[in-house]
Protein backbone atom coordinates (compact mmCIF):
# COMPACT_ATOMS: atom_id res chain seq x y z
CA UNK A 1 0.00 0.00 0.00
CA UNK A 2 1.39 3.44 -1.00
CA UNK A 3 2.22 6.06 1.71
CA UNK A 4 1.54 9.49 1.32
CA UNK A 5 2.45 12.69 3.34
CA UNK A 6 1.35 15.75 4.36
CA UNK A 7 4.03 19.31 4.92
CA UNK A 8 2.99 21.92 7.25
CA UNK A 9 4.63 24.94 8.33
CA UNK A 10 3.28 28.78 7.55
CA UNK A 11 6.65 29.53 5.77
CA UNK A 12 5.80 29.07 2.00
CA UNK A 13 9.47 28.07 1.26
CA UNK A 14 9.94 25.78 3.55
CA UNK A 15 7.06 24.02 2.31
CA UNK A 16 8.53 24.35 -1.42
CA UNK A 17 11.18 23.39 -0.39
CA UNK A 18 10.53 19.86 1.20
CA UNK A 19 7.70 19.40 -1.32
CA UNK A 20 10.32 19.84 -4.36
CA UNK A 21 13.69 18.57 -3.13
CA UNK A 22 13.07 14.99 -2.15
CA UNK A 23 12.45 11.94 -4.34
CA UNK A 24 9.11 10.84 -3.17
CA UNK A 25 8.47 8.00 -5.05
CA UNK A 26 12.13 6.41 -5.03
CA UNK A 27 10.72 6.25 -1.07
CA UNK A 28 7.45 5.12 -1.77
CA UNK A 29 5.23 8.17 -1.56
CA UNK A 30 2.70 8.59 -3.83
CA UNK A 31 0.71 11.77 -2.91
CA UNK A 32 2.10 14.89 -0.91
CA UNK A 33 -0.35 16.95 0.23
CA UNK A 34 0.98 20.71 1.68
CA UNK A 35 -0.78 23.31 4.32
CA UNK A 36 0.73 26.31 6.21
CA UNK A 37 -1.03 26.36 9.52
CA UNK A 38 -2.34 23.70 12.26
CA UNK A 39 -6.00 23.98 11.70
CA UNK A 40 -6.00 23.71 7.66
CA UNK A 41 -3.83 20.64 8.49
CA UNK A 42 -6.01 18.68 10.97
CA UNK A 43 -9.08 19.40 8.02
CA UNK A 44 -6.49 17.46 5.73
CA UNK A 45 -5.50 14.55 7.72
CA UNK A 46 -9.43 13.95 8.11
CA UNK A 47 -9.82 13.87 4.55
CA UNK A 48 -7.08 12.54 3.27
CA UNK A 49 -5.51 10.39 6.00
CA UNK A 50 -1.83 10.90 5.56
CA UNK A 51 0.46 8.62 6.89
CA UNK A 52 3.33 11.05 7.50
CA UNK A 53 2.73 14.48 8.66
CA UNK A 54 5.87 16.43 8.79
CA UNK A 55 5.04 19.67 10.74
CA UNK A 56 6.75 22.98 12.14
CA UNK A 57 6.13 24.01 15.89
CA UNK A 58 5.82 27.79 15.50
CA UNK A 59 2.65 27.85 13.98
CA UNK A 60 -0.12 30.76 14.63
CA UNK A 61 -3.21 29.96 15.70
CA UNK A 62 -2.48 26.16 15.83
CA UNK A 63 0.78 25.17 16.53
CA UNK A 64 2.73 22.00 15.92
CA UNK A 65 2.18 20.63 19.57
CA UNK A 66 -1.15 21.47 19.89
CA UNK A 67 -2.07 20.23 16.64
CA UNK A 68 0.13 16.55 17.41
CA UNK A 69 -2.42 16.45 20.77
CA UNK A 70 -5.87 16.64 17.81
CA UNK A 71 -3.80 13.86 15.84
CA UNK A 72 -3.35 11.72 19.18
CA UNK A 73 -7.18 11.11 19.76
CA UNK A 74 -8.03 9.74 16.03
CA UNK A 75 -8.54 6.28 15.63
CA UNK A 76 -5.34 5.63 13.29
CA UNK A 77 -3.00 8.82 13.55
CA UNK A 78 -0.08 9.11 11.52
CA UNK A 79 3.39 8.99 12.15
CA UNK A 80 4.55 12.71 12.82
CA UNK A 81 8.36 14.53 11.94
CA UNK A 82 8.50 18.32 14.03
CA UNK A 83 10.61 21.19 12.48
CA UNK A 84 12.07 23.22 15.06
CA UNK A 85 14.21 26.27 15.63
CA UNK A 86 14.62 25.92 19.20
CA UNK A 87 16.43 22.51 20.93
CA UNK A 88 14.15 22.10 23.92
CA UNK A 89 14.49 19.47 26.12
CA UNK A 90 10.68 19.21 27.29
CA UNK A 91 9.64 20.16 24.41
CA UNK A 92 11.37 17.15 23.43
CA UNK A 93 9.79 15.12 26.40
CA UNK A 94 6.51 16.21 25.37
CA UNK A 95 7.28 15.16 21.67
CA UNK A 96 7.90 11.61 22.40
CA UNK A 97 5.30 11.61 25.33
CA UNK A 98 3.27 11.77 22.20
CA UNK A 99 4.80 8.92 20.25
CA UNK A 100 7.54 11.66 17.81
CA UNK A 101 10.62 10.34 17.75
CA UNK A 102 11.97 12.21 15.02
CA UNK A 103 12.48 16.12 14.77
CA UNK A 104 14.62 18.49 13.16
CA UNK A 105 16.37 21.53 13.97
CA UNK A 106 16.10 24.37 11.36
CA UNK A 107 17.79 24.76 9.37
CA UNK A 108 18.64 21.55 8.48
CA UNK A 109 20.60 19.71 6.03
CA UNK A 110 18.50 17.55 3.03
CA UNK A 111 20.33 14.45 4.00
CA UNK A 112 18.57 15.09 7.63
CA UNK A 113 14.99 15.34 6.37
CA UNK A 114 15.59 12.08 4.20
CA UNK A 115 17.28 10.06 7.51
CA UNK A 116 14.10 11.03 9.57
CA UNK A 117 12.08 10.49 6.69
CA UNK A 118 13.63 6.92 5.89
CA UNK A 119 13.00 6.36 10.06
CA UNK A 120 9.41 7.09 10.12
CA UNK A 121 8.64 5.37 6.67
CA UNK A 122 9.88 1.86 8.22
CA UNK A 123 8.17 2.69 11.46
CA UNK A 124 4.65 3.22 9.05
CA UNK A 125 5.35 -0.05 7.29
CA UNK A 126 5.38 -2.04 10.54
CA UNK A 127 2.11 -0.50 11.31
CA UNK A 128 0.90 -1.29 8.13
CA UNK A 129 1.74 -4.87 8.38
CA UNK A 130 0.47 -5.19 11.64
CA UNK A 131 -2.88 -3.59 10.32
CA UNK A 132 -2.81 -6.87 8.09
CA UNK A 133 -2.11 -9.59 9.65
CA UNK A 134 -4.75 -8.44 12.14
CA UNK A 135 -7.42 -7.91 9.87
CA UNK A 136 -6.38 -11.10 7.82
CA UNK A 137 -6.33 -13.09 11.33
CA UNK A 138 -9.87 -11.46 11.99
CA UNK A 139 -11.29 -12.30 8.83
CA UNK A 140 -9.88 -16.09 9.32
CA UNK A 141 -11.44 -16.20 12.70
CA UNK A 142 -14.64 -14.97 10.59
CA UNK A 143 -14.57 -18.02 8.43
CA UNK A 144 -13.79 -20.47 10.75
CA UNK A 145 -17.01 -18.96 12.94
CA UNK A 146 -18.75 -19.09 9.63
CA UNK A 147 -17.51 -23.20 8.08
CA UNK A 148 -18.47 -24.07 11.78
CA UNK A 149 -21.88 -22.95 11.69
CA UNK A 150 -22.56 -24.87 8.56
CA UNK A 151 -20.37 -27.65 9.55
CA UNK A 152 -22.99 -28.02 12.74
CA UNK A 153 -26.12 -27.31 10.80
CA UNK A 154 -25.46 -29.68 8.44
CA UNK A 155 -24.30 -32.40 10.46
CA UNK A 156 -27.97 -32.02 12.29
CA UNK A 157 -29.78 -31.64 9.42
CA UNK A 158 -27.74 -35.15 8.20
CA UNK A 159 -29.32 -36.75 11.23
CA UNK A 160 -32.93 -35.17 10.96
CA UNK A 161 -33.19 -36.92 7.10
CA UNK A 162 -30.98 -39.85 8.14
CA UNK A 163 -28.80 -39.02 5.41
CA UNK A 164 -26.01 -40.14 8.34
CA UNK A 165 -26.74 -42.98 10.84
CA UNK A 166 -24.99 -45.21 13.06
CA UNK A 167 -23.88 -45.53 16.75
CA UNK A 168 -23.22 -42.79 19.24
CA UNK A 169 -19.28 -43.81 18.92
CA UNK A 170 -19.24 -43.55 15.20
CA UNK A 171 -21.12 -40.19 15.34
CA UNK A 172 -18.66 -39.37 17.69
CA UNK A 173 -15.59 -40.24 15.40
CA UNK A 174 -17.61 -38.54 12.68
CA UNK A 175 -18.07 -35.52 14.31
CA UNK A 176 -14.59 -35.60 15.21
CA UNK A 177 -12.83 -36.30 12.16
CA UNK A 178 -14.90 -33.34 10.82
CA UNK A 179 -13.79 -31.09 13.42
CA UNK A 180 -17.82 -30.34 14.30
CA UNK A 181 -18.64 -29.05 18.04
CA UNK A 182 -21.31 -30.62 18.50
CA UNK A 183 -21.52 -33.55 20.98
CA UNK A 184 -22.99 -36.43 20.22
CA UNK A 185 -22.86 -37.74 23.58
CA UNK A 186 -25.25 -36.05 25.69
CA UNK A 187 -28.78 -35.93 25.24
CA UNK A 188 -31.12 -33.89 24.09
CA UNK A 189 -34.53 -32.34 23.47
CA UNK A 190 -35.73 -31.24 20.31
CA UNK A 191 -37.71 -28.34 20.37
CA UNK A 192 -39.86 -27.28 17.13
CA UNK A 193 -40.27 -23.61 16.86
CA UNK A 194 -43.11 -23.03 14.17
CA UNK A 195 -45.14 -20.47 12.43
CA UNK A 196 -47.83 -20.66 10.15
CA UNK A 197 -46.74 -18.64 6.71
CA UNK A 198 -50.53 -18.94 5.60
CA UNK A 199 -52.67 -17.99 9.00
CA UNK A 200 -50.22 -15.29 10.46
CA UNK A 201 -50.32 -11.89 9.65
CA UNK A 202 -46.60 -10.26 9.91
CA UNK A 203 -45.71 -7.31 10.98
CA UNK A 204 -44.80 -4.36 8.09
CA UNK A 205 -41.35 -5.91 7.72
CA UNK A 206 -39.68 -7.94 4.95
CA UNK A 207 -39.42 -11.98 4.52
CA UNK A 208 -35.65 -11.83 4.96
CA UNK A 209 -36.61 -9.28 8.47
CA UNK A 210 -38.95 -11.37 9.62
CA UNK A 211 -36.62 -14.46 9.45
CA UNK A 212 -33.59 -12.92 11.00
CA UNK A 213 -35.82 -11.46 13.68
CA UNK A 214 -37.47 -14.96 14.67
CA UNK A 215 -34.55 -16.71 14.38
CA UNK A 216 -33.01 -14.53 16.98
CA UNK A 217 -35.90 -14.13 19.40
CA UNK A 218 -36.36 -17.83 19.20
CA UNK A 219 -32.25 -18.30 20.12
CA UNK A 220 -31.92 -15.59 22.21
CA UNK A 221 -35.68 -16.98 24.67
CA UNK A 222 -34.43 -20.79 24.50
CA UNK A 223 -31.01 -20.42 24.60
CA UNK A 224 -30.21 -17.22 26.26
CA UNK A 225 -27.95 -16.44 23.07
CA UNK A 226 -28.59 -15.25 19.45
CA UNK A 227 -25.36 -16.78 18.39
CA UNK A 228 -26.24 -20.56 18.59
CA UNK A 229 -25.22 -22.33 15.97
CA UNK A 230 -26.74 -25.84 15.94
CA UNK A 231 -30.38 -24.59 15.46
CA UNK A 232 -31.46 -25.50 11.50
CA UNK A 233 -34.40 -25.04 9.31
CA UNK A 234 -37.26 -27.30 8.66
CA UNK A 235 -40.77 -27.08 7.25
CA UNK A 236 -43.81 -28.84 7.22
CA UNK A 237 -46.07 -26.70 5.31
CA UNK A 238 -47.73 -24.68 6.18
CA UNK A 239 -45.18 -24.28 8.89
CA UNK A 240 -41.89 -22.86 8.95
CA UNK A 241 -39.97 -24.22 11.74
CA UNK A 242 -36.56 -24.00 13.60
CA UNK A 243 -35.18 -26.79 15.01
CA UNK A 244 -32.98 -26.08 18.27
CA UNK A 245 -31.67 -29.21 20.07
CA UNK A 246 -31.09 -28.19 23.64
CA UNK A 247 -29.31 -30.05 25.98
CA UNK A 248 -31.07 -32.37 28.94
CA UNK A 249 -28.75 -30.69 31.36
CA UNK A 250 -29.59 -27.24 30.59
CA UNK A 251 -32.73 -27.60 32.49
CA UNK A 252 -35.98 -30.18 33.09
CA UNK A 253 -39.37 -30.47 31.22
CA UNK A 254 -41.06 -27.62 33.26
CA UNK A 255 -38.04 -24.89 33.07
CA UNK A 256 -38.28 -25.60 28.94
CA UNK A 257 -42.26 -25.38 28.71
CA UNK A 258 -41.73 -22.06 30.99
CA UNK A 259 -39.30 -20.53 28.22
CA UNK A 260 -40.92 -21.94 24.97
CA UNK A 261 -43.99 -20.08 26.95
CA UNK A 262 -41.83 -16.87 27.02
CA UNK A 263 -41.36 -17.38 23.43
CA UNK A 264 -44.78 -17.53 22.49
CA UNK A 265 -45.35 -14.11 24.33
CA UNK A 266 -42.10 -12.59 22.82
CA UNK A 267 -43.11 -13.62 19.26
CA UNK A 268 -46.27 -12.06 19.52
CA UNK A 269 -45.29 -8.95 21.02
CA UNK A 270 -43.08 -7.72 18.62
CA UNK A 271 -43.49 -9.26 15.22
CA UNK A 272 -47.41 -10.07 15.92
CA UNK A 273 -47.55 -13.77 15.35
CA UNK A 274 -48.83 -16.39 16.56
CA UNK A 275 -46.64 -19.54 16.90
CA UNK A 276 -46.67 -23.65 18.49
CA UNK A 277 -43.48 -25.12 20.37
CA UNK A 278 -43.09 -29.13 20.76
CA UNK A 279 -41.13 -30.77 22.65
CA UNK A 280 -39.78 -34.49 22.38
CA UNK A 281 -38.56 -36.06 24.87
CA UNK A 282 -34.39 -35.91 25.47
CA UNK A 283 -32.49 -38.46 22.98
CA UNK A 284 -29.18 -38.91 22.24
CA UNK A 285 -28.50 -37.72 18.47
CA UNK A 286 -28.49 -41.00 17.47
CA UNK A 287 -32.11 -40.64 17.55
CA UNK A 288 -32.79 -37.51 15.69
CA UNK A 289 -33.78 -39.47 12.80
CA UNK A 290 -36.26 -41.86 14.10
CA UNK A 291 -38.23 -38.83 16.05
CA UNK A 292 -38.20 -36.17 13.09
CA UNK A 293 -41.57 -37.88 11.36
CA UNK A 294 -43.41 -38.00 15.08
CA UNK A 295 -42.73 -34.11 15.64
CA UNK A 296 -43.78 -33.40 12.13
CA UNK A 297 -46.89 -35.00 12.55
CA UNK A 298 -47.25 -32.67 15.31
CA UNK A 299 -47.43 -29.68 13.70
CA UNK A 300 -49.37 -31.59 10.96
CA UNK A 301 -52.24 -32.38 13.80
CA UNK A 302 -52.20 -29.41 15.44
CA UNK A 303 -52.56 -26.78 12.55
CA UNK A 304 -55.62 -25.44 13.43
CA UNK A 305 -53.75 -24.72 17.01
CA UNK A 306 -51.51 -21.68 17.61
CA UNK A 307 -49.75 -20.10 20.60
CA UNK A 308 -49.61 -24.16 21.80
CA UNK A 309 -46.83 -26.24 23.92
CA UNK A 310 -47.30 -29.72 22.95
CA UNK A 311 -45.15 -32.34 24.17
CA UNK A 312 -44.47 -35.27 22.19
CA UNK A 313 -45.25 -37.90 25.17
CA UNK A 314 -48.45 -36.58 25.42
CA UNK A 315 -49.47 -37.44 21.86
CA UNK A 316 -48.59 -41.38 22.13
CA UNK A 317 -52.02 -42.58 22.52
CA UNK A 318 -52.82 -40.66 19.38
CA UNK A 319 -53.35 -42.59 16.24
CA UNK A 320 -50.10 -42.02 13.60
CA UNK A 321 -49.60 -42.90 10.37
CA UNK A 322 -46.26 -45.36 8.93
CA UNK A 323 -45.95 -43.44 5.73
CA UNK A 324 -46.28 -44.87 2.39
CA UNK A 325 -43.91 -43.64 0.24
CA UNK A 326 -40.93 -45.52 -0.37
CA UNK A 327 -38.41 -42.26 -0.43
CA UNK A 328 -35.66 -44.15 -2.27
CA UNK A 329 -37.80 -44.89 -5.31
CA UNK A 330 -39.61 -41.39 -5.83
CA UNK A 331 -36.28 -39.83 -5.43
CA UNK A 332 -34.57 -42.23 -8.25
CA UNK A 333 -37.94 -40.94 -10.43
CA UNK A 334 -37.11 -37.90 -9.70
CA UNK A 335 -33.31 -37.73 -10.17
CA UNK A 336 -33.55 -39.48 -13.74
CA UNK A 337 -36.39 -37.06 -14.49
CA UNK A 338 -39.26 -39.95 -15.00
CA UNK A 339 -42.33 -38.22 -14.46
CA UNK A 340 -44.07 -40.49 -15.76
CA UNK A 341 -43.04 -43.12 -13.46
CA UNK A 342 -43.00 -40.94 -10.89
CA UNK A 343 -46.76 -39.93 -11.32
CA UNK A 344 -47.61 -43.55 -11.51
CA UNK A 345 -46.07 -44.73 -8.31
CA UNK A 346 -48.32 -41.78 -6.47
CA UNK A 347 -51.18 -43.08 -8.23
CA UNK A 348 -50.22 -46.38 -6.57
CA UNK A 349 -49.97 -45.46 -3.58
CA UNK A 350 -53.58 -43.58 -3.99
CA UNK A 351 -55.21 -46.35 -5.09
CA UNK A 352 -53.36 -48.60 -2.44
CA UNK A 353 -54.76 -46.34 0.28
CA UNK A 354 -58.37 -46.33 -1.42
CA UNK A 355 -58.54 -50.41 -1.32
CA UNK A 356 -57.22 -50.55 2.73
CA UNK A 357 -60.14 -47.52 3.35
CA UNK A 358 -57.56 -45.24 4.09
CA UNK A 359 -58.52 -42.28 2.15
CA UNK A 360 -58.52 -40.03 4.79
CA UNK A 361 -57.54 -36.98 6.42
CA UNK A 362 -54.98 -38.43 8.46
CA UNK A 363 -53.54 -40.37 5.70
CA UNK A 364 -53.72 -37.88 2.95
CA UNK A 365 -51.88 -34.92 5.64
CA UNK A 366 -49.18 -37.76 5.79
CA UNK A 367 -48.77 -38.87 1.92
CA UNK A 368 -48.91 -34.31 1.44
CA UNK A 369 -45.93 -34.04 3.92
CA UNK A 370 -44.27 -37.25 2.44
CA UNK A 371 -44.18 -35.68 -0.94
CA UNK A 372 -43.64 -32.23 0.38
CA UNK A 373 -40.35 -32.95 2.47
CA UNK A 374 -38.98 -35.20 -0.76
CA UNK A 375 -39.15 -32.04 -2.69
CA UNK A 376 -37.69 -29.98 -0.68
CA UNK A 377 -34.96 -32.44 0.22
CA UNK A 378 -34.27 -32.97 -3.54
CA UNK A 379 -34.04 -28.62 -3.85
CA UNK A 380 -31.62 -28.63 -0.66
CA UNK A 381 -29.22 -30.69 -2.28
CA UNK A 382 -29.39 -28.69 -5.52
CA UNK A 383 -28.73 -25.34 -2.88
CA UNK A 384 -31.99 -24.19 -3.82
CA UNK A 385 -34.67 -22.50 -1.32
CA UNK A 386 -37.58 -24.67 -1.46
CA UNK A 387 -39.86 -22.41 0.86
CA UNK A 388 -39.34 -18.90 -0.81
CA UNK A 389 -39.73 -20.79 -4.66
CA UNK A 390 -43.69 -22.31 -3.47
CA UNK A 391 -45.38 -18.48 -2.99
CA UNK A 392 -47.13 -18.28 -5.59
CA UNK A 393 -50.60 -18.60 -5.79
CA UNK A 394 -51.18 -21.40 -8.07
CA UNK A 395 -48.87 -23.29 -5.71
CA UNK A 396 -51.26 -22.11 -2.69
CA UNK A 397 -53.90 -23.11 -4.14
CA UNK A 398 -53.00 -27.06 -5.30
CA UNK A 399 -51.45 -27.22 -1.87
CA UNK A 400 -55.00 -26.55 -0.21
CA UNK A 401 -56.89 -28.30 -1.93
CA UNK A 402 -54.09 -31.22 -2.50
CA UNK A 403 -55.92 -33.75 0.52
CA UNK A 404 -59.24 -32.70 -0.97
CA UNK A 405 -58.87 -35.89 -3.48
CA UNK A 406 -56.70 -38.29 -5.30
CA UNK A 407 -56.92 -36.24 -8.07
CA UNK A 408 -56.27 -33.07 -6.24
CA UNK A 409 -53.10 -34.65 -4.95
CA UNK A 410 -51.90 -35.61 -8.34
CA UNK A 411 -52.51 -32.09 -9.95
CA UNK A 412 -50.40 -31.18 -7.01
CA UNK A 413 -47.70 -33.54 -7.36
CA UNK A 414 -47.33 -33.25 -10.85
CA UNK A 415 -46.99 -29.20 -10.27
CA UNK A 416 -44.41 -29.77 -7.93
CA UNK A 417 -42.65 -32.21 -9.90
CA UNK A 418 -42.51 -29.46 -13.21
CA UNK A 419 -41.50 -26.10 -10.45
CA UNK A 420 -38.88 -28.07 -9.33
CA UNK A 421 -36.78 -29.51 -12.26
CA UNK A 422 -36.99 -26.14 -13.95
CA UNK A 423 -35.97 -24.40 -10.96
CA UNK A 424 -32.51 -27.09 -10.76
CA UNK A 425 -32.50 -26.30 -14.80
CA UNK A 426 -32.48 -22.79 -14.35
CA UNK A 427 -29.77 -23.02 -11.86
CA UNK A 428 -27.52 -25.16 -13.98
CA UNK A 429 -27.31 -22.14 -16.53
CA UNK A 430 -25.05 -20.42 -14.21
CA UNK A 431 -24.26 -17.50 -17.00
CA UNK A 432 -28.09 -16.82 -16.54
CA UNK A 433 -27.52 -16.91 -12.70
CA UNK A 434 -25.18 -14.62 -12.48
CA UNK A 435 -27.22 -12.46 -14.66
CA UNK A 436 -30.24 -12.33 -12.75
CA UNK A 437 -27.91 -11.59 -9.58
CA UNK A 438 -26.44 -8.93 -11.28
CA UNK A 439 -30.18 -7.67 -12.61
CA UNK A 440 -31.57 -7.86 -9.09
CA UNK A 441 -28.27 -5.59 -7.72
CA UNK A 442 -28.43 -3.04 -10.25
CA UNK A 443 -32.17 -2.76 -9.70
CA UNK A 444 -32.23 -2.32 -5.92
CA UNK A 445 -28.70 -0.76 -5.42
CA UNK A 446 -30.19 1.82 -4.01
CA UNK A 447 -31.86 0.21 -1.02
CA UNK A 448 -30.40 -1.33 1.95
CA UNK A 449 -30.21 -4.91 0.24
CA UNK A 450 -28.49 -7.85 1.60
CA UNK A 451 -27.31 -11.27 0.50
CA UNK A 452 -30.47 -13.17 2.02
CA UNK A 453 -32.71 -10.49 -0.36
CA UNK A 454 -31.08 -11.62 -3.65
CA UNK A 455 -30.69 -15.31 -2.72
CA UNK A 456 -34.81 -15.10 -2.25
CA UNK A 457 -35.35 -13.19 -5.57
CA UNK A 458 -33.42 -16.01 -7.43
CA UNK A 459 -34.61 -18.92 -4.47
CA UNK A 460 -30.81 -19.80 -3.65
CA UNK A 461 -29.34 -20.34 -0.32
CA UNK A 462 -27.59 -17.56 1.10
CA UNK A 463 -24.33 -19.38 1.45
CA UNK A 464 -24.22 -20.94 -2.62
CA UNK A 465 -25.39 -17.77 -3.93
CA UNK A 466 -22.38 -15.86 -2.14
CA UNK A 467 -20.03 -18.85 -3.95
CA UNK A 468 -20.96 -18.84 -7.30
CA UNK A 469 -21.20 -15.46 -7.50
CA UNK A 470 -17.49 -15.38 -6.79
CA UNK A 471 -16.31 -18.07 -8.37
CA UNK A 472 -18.30 -16.38 -11.70
CA UNK A 473 -16.94 -12.69 -10.92
CA UNK A 474 -14.54 -12.66 -8.88
CA UNK A 475 -16.04 -10.30 -6.96
CA UNK A 476 -17.86 -10.61 -3.06
CA UNK A 477 -21.67 -9.73 -3.58
CA UNK A 478 -21.10 -6.59 -1.40
CA UNK A 479 -18.54 -5.50 -3.76
CA UNK A 480 -20.55 -5.46 -6.64
CA UNK A 481 -23.22 -3.48 -4.78
CA UNK A 482 -20.76 -0.94 -3.84
CA UNK A 483 -19.31 -0.98 -7.54
CA UNK A 484 -22.81 0.27 -8.71
CA UNK A 485 -22.89 2.32 -6.32
CA UNK A 486 -20.28 4.23 -7.01
CA UNK A 487 -20.72 3.99 -10.81
CA UNK A 488 -23.96 5.77 -10.37
CA UNK A 489 -22.22 7.94 -7.86
CA UNK A 490 -20.20 9.33 -10.66
CA UNK A 491 -22.54 9.86 -12.76
CA UNK A 492 -24.51 12.26 -10.12
CA UNK A 493 -21.78 13.96 -9.39
CA UNK A 494 -20.71 15.19 -12.98
CA UNK A 495 -24.80 15.71 -14.14
CA UNK A 496 -26.19 17.29 -10.96
CA UNK A 497 -25.83 19.79 -8.44
CA UNK A 498 -26.22 17.44 -5.21
CA UNK A 499 -24.26 18.03 -2.32
CA UNK A 500 -21.77 14.88 -1.95
CA UNK A 501 -23.99 13.63 1.18
CA UNK A 502 -27.11 13.58 -0.75
CA UNK A 503 -25.50 11.56 -3.42
CA UNK A 504 -24.24 9.05 -1.03
CA UNK A 505 -27.94 8.78 0.65
CA UNK A 506 -28.94 8.24 -2.77
CA UNK A 507 -27.48 5.31 -3.82
CA UNK A 508 -27.61 3.71 -0.50
CA UNK A 509 -24.82 4.92 1.77
CA UNK A 510 -25.82 6.22 4.95
CA UNK A 511 -22.60 6.41 6.52
CA UNK A 512 -20.65 9.42 4.56
CA UNK A 513 -17.30 8.90 5.41
CA UNK A 514 -17.73 4.96 4.40
CA UNK A 515 -18.77 6.28 1.10
CA UNK A 516 -15.66 8.72 0.77
CA UNK A 517 -13.45 5.20 1.85
CA UNK A 518 -15.24 3.19 -0.59
CA UNK A 519 -15.12 6.09 -3.52
CA UNK A 520 -11.60 6.67 -3.24
CA UNK A 521 -10.62 2.64 -3.13
CA UNK A 522 -12.62 2.32 -6.52
CA UNK A 523 -11.30 6.13 -7.94
CA UNK A 524 -8.63 7.26 -6.25
CA UNK A 525 -9.80 10.00 -5.15
CA UNK A 526 -12.46 11.58 -2.98
CA UNK A 527 -15.93 12.37 -4.04
CA UNK A 528 -15.15 16.27 -3.79
CA UNK A 529 -11.48 15.49 -5.70
CA UNK A 530 -13.84 14.05 -8.55
CA UNK A 531 -16.29 16.60 -8.40
CA UNK A 532 -13.92 19.26 -8.23
CA UNK A 533 -11.91 17.67 -11.13
CA UNK A 534 -15.09 18.16 -13.56
CA UNK A 535 -15.25 21.49 -13.27
CA UNK A 536 -18.42 21.47 -10.94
Amino acid sequence: MGLTVLVVDDDPNTVRMIRDAVPWEEYGIGQVYTAYQGAQALELVKEYAPSIVITDIEMPQMDGMQMLEHLSLLAESPEVIFLTCHDSFPFAQKALRHGVTNYLLKPFELDELLGALLNTIVKCRQKQEEARVRKELAARERQAEKNQDYLVQNFINRLLNKTMEGSTELLKVAALRRDIAFDVTKRYYLVYVGVNMNNNEMKKITESEFYFIFRNLSTETIYGNVDANCVVENTVHPYYILVMPVRECAGDENWLRERCRRLITVAERYLGIALSCAISPPMLPAEFGEIKKPMDELFLRERAEHSKIIMLEEETGEKTVEGVLVREEALGYLRERKKTEFLGMAKRLLVQLDREEHLDTIHMQALHHDFMQLFYGFLFENHIQAYQLFQNEVFRKLNEEAEYSSVSMIKYISYLYDSTLEQVDALKESDSVIERIKKYIEEHFREDISREDIAASIYLTPNYLSKIFHEETGMALREYINFCRIEEAKKLLGATSHSVTEIALMVGFENIPYFSTVFKKYCDMTPAAWKSSLGK
